[in-house]
């Protein structure tokens, strides 16, 4: 009797589909628009709500509860206080920082494949799970009784807004990188609210 442990190696054709679906799961865009995940998310609307308790005391066990809220999806978490804006440096093109907002939550997610250049399903996991995150901590926030909002902008401004958190830098070529990660991020909608947090710098 066959030692069913034993896996027959995979044949020439099964690495060939292999691969083909990979590539495609990867790199090929949806054609239809309902199956981007990413869009329906960012059209969510955001209400305002009303807290359901007392916020819990003191201060810091709530700026605690909201870090990890955070990383639901992610270990890197920082945050930028707006009003220390020394360099004029925060100005992202396509977004604009809502008046209200005194803090910039930033939230990195793991990105193997880099979703500006794999719009495949598969490559646009790390936005996916991006936008996952910061929905569901600036709802928290609203619930909270706070404003709070999630805005998209170019990776290249966003990431700016990474490294005053000081989740990572910018290398010789531009790049931005992470000590954990290295390059292989994506930097994630950020969440834009007048909840009283202390800047981070780690």
């Amino acid at each position: 009797m066959a030692d069913r442990g034993l896996r027959s190696p995979r044949t020439r054709r099964q690495r060939e589909l292999e691969d083909h679906y990979w590539d495609f799961f990867i790199n090929v865009a949806p054609k239809d628009a309902h199956n981007k995940l990413a869009d329906h998310i960012r059209s969510a609307p955001e209400d305002r709500s009303t807290p359901s308790g007392p916020m819990p005391t003191p201060l810091n066990h709530v700026r605690a509860h909201t870090r990890d809220r955070a990383k639901i999806c992610t270990d890197l978490v920082g945050i930028v206080d707006l009003q220390h804006d020394d360099d004029g440096d925060l100005v992202l093109s396509g977004s604009d920082i809502p008046e209200e907002a005194r803090y910039a939550i930033v939230c990195l997610v793991p990105a193997p494949y880099d979703p500006e250049t794999s719009p495949g399903v598969g490559g646009q996991v790390p936005v996916q799970n991006g936008l996952m995150v910061s929905f569901i901590l600036s709802a928290y926030l609203r619930e909270s009784g706070y404003f709070a909002t999630m805005r998209a902008a170019a990776q290249k401004d966003v990431a700016k807004l990474a490294v005053r958190a000081g989740l990572g830098s910018f290398d010789a070529t531009g790049r931005f990188r992470t000590p954990r990660h290295g390059t292989d991020v994506w930097v994630a909608d950020i969440v834009y609210t007048d909840f009283p947090l202390a800047e981070s710098n780690s």
